[in-house]
């Protein structure tokens, strides 16, 4: 088998190409070339090898220079979208300001409201507020006008950017005018906290405000309170806010307390038969402070409720409101 394979091989191996030169002109000989078979095969091999790879060359420059464009259009697109980038950034930060003061403004706008509301029941005044906008002030305490919110006018970058640096400036000046506004509110508040407006007990008046003939002395003389015909024992309550001034034994009022409740006012609870609180002790309205009775100069159970102003008495009825 081996012998018959080299043979065959030695066949194919001895094999040739002749190639014939035929020149145009009769006087030059006409010549042949002999190629063996091997080296022929050789030639088309390495003739067909440098096609391929002329070729596959040629494919992969072109592949390359593709790529370079591609990569020179992306290189660009990126830079573009840094430069949108740094010009966004700010507007972003911005934007992100912009949402937390008005975070910040919706929910003070909202505790200003729950404190007006506190003020309309405490002092009776009328309450309108429109369901979408915010507080503004209008020359006084108590009047309120709806100032809706800007609305967004182009979208465009540049002009989203000059908007927001037009807009902070209005806003600044609308928190600022809030912020005072809730100020004057919860200090306006205070003042409602801080003035009489409760009944002490819940009696009958006796007596009142003003020249009476005194059961006791027998004469006409000013009667600094009201007398409210509690009976012996009744709780007597703080009517505002404040500090207990007195609570001792006082002549004619007997065990008396008085409450300073800042801005001028100032109460007495008289006859009382038990104190509950101390001086310079703090008080909230309602709070029970005695209980009534019948001591100092007094015919019978009963508070002496007075209201005083800059440390002078007036009549408690306008203050007996609750």
């Amino acid at each position: 088998m081996i012998q018959q394979f080299q043979k065959k091989l030695a066949k194919i191996c001895g094999r040739h190409f002749t190639f014939i030169v035929i020149p145009n002109s009769a006087n030059q000989r006409i010549r042949n070339f002999r190629i063996p078979l091997g080296l022929m095969v050789l030639l088309l091999l390495f003739i067909t090898l440098n096609i391929y790879i002329f070729f596959a060359y040629s494919t992969q420059v072109w592949q390359i220079n593709c790529f370079r464009q591609r990569i020179s259009v992306q290189n660009q697109l990126i830079a573009k979208l840094k430069a949108e980038k740094s010009r966004v950034a700010p507007i972003l930060n911005k934007n992100h300001y912009f949402e937390t003061q008005f975070a910040q403004y919706r929910q003070d706008n909202q505790a200003m409201v729950d404190t007006w509301k506190r003020i309309r029941q405490k002092g009776n005044l009328p309450f309108v507020l429109s369901s979408r906008g915010f507080f503004n002030r209008n020359t006084k305490l108590g009047s309120f006008v709806y100032t809706p919110m800007p609305q967004p006018i182009n979208t465009s970058l540049d002009r989203l950017e000059h908007n927001l640096d037009q807009l902070k400036p209005i806003l600044n000046k609308e928190i600022g005018e809030q912020k005072k506004l809730f100020n004057e509110l919860e200090a306006y508040e205070r003042h409602l906290d801080h003035r009489p407006s409760l009944w002490p007990v819940y009696a009958q008046i006796c007596s009142s405000f003003g020249m009476r003939f005194h059961p006791i002395y027998r004469k006409y003389i000013l009667h600094e309170g009201v007398d409210l015909a509690a009976e012996y024992g009744t709780k007597v309550r703080a009517t505002a806010d404040g500090i207990v001034k007195f609570a001792d034994w006082e002549a004619g009022y007997g065990l008396m307390v008085a409450i300073d409740h800042d801005y001028g006012y100032e109460t007495r609870y008289g006859h009382n038969s038990r104190l509950l609180v101390h001086s310079g002790e703090t008080v909230k309205k309602g709070q029970i402070i005695s209980l009534s009775g019948n001591t100092g100069e007094s015919t019978g159970p009963h508070v002496h409720y007075e209201v005083r102003i800059n440390g002078k008495p007036v009549n408690p009825v306008p203050f007996l409101k609750e």
